[in-house]
This record gives C-alpha cells, sequence and structure tokens, in this order.
C-alpha cells in the first residue's frame, strides 16, 4: 500500500498516532465511542488503499 502521493510506502500506525496526537490535539473534534472502523480495499487497477472511519464531534 501507498500514499497516493507516489512517495512510496506509508506506516499505518505512524498515521495513527499522527491523527490522535497531532490533529486531535489542535482541532476542534473528538472521536466518539462506536462505528469506528478500518476499510482496506484495492481498485480495478490493483491499487491498494485503507480509508480510517471515526466518528466524530465538536468538542464542548
Amino acid at each position: 500500500m501507498n500514499d497516493g502521493n507516489g512517495s512510496g510506502t506509508y506506516n499505518l500506525s505512524a498515521l495513527k498516532n499522527r491523527i490522535f496526537s497531532e490533529w486531535l490535539q489542535t482541532s476542534k473534534y473528538q472521536i466518539i465511542d462506536g462505528g469506528n472502523f478500518e476499510m482496506y480495499c484495492s481498485n480495478q487497477d490493483g491499487y491498494e488503499y485503507c480509508e480510517l472511519w471515526y466518528r466524530i464531534e465538536e468538542k464542548q
């Protein structure tokens, strides 16, 4: 799997860490329980990718 920008493979664990340690810390959102998942796919050309889905809400 690659990052879609031509830079080669990526580290999914590092991406998750950045979501929780960087993006969430500076955004106006928080992740809420339930329905969070990862989806691994490939298209007709064999391009593989992963989507991370998190339920979010605005912080109180």
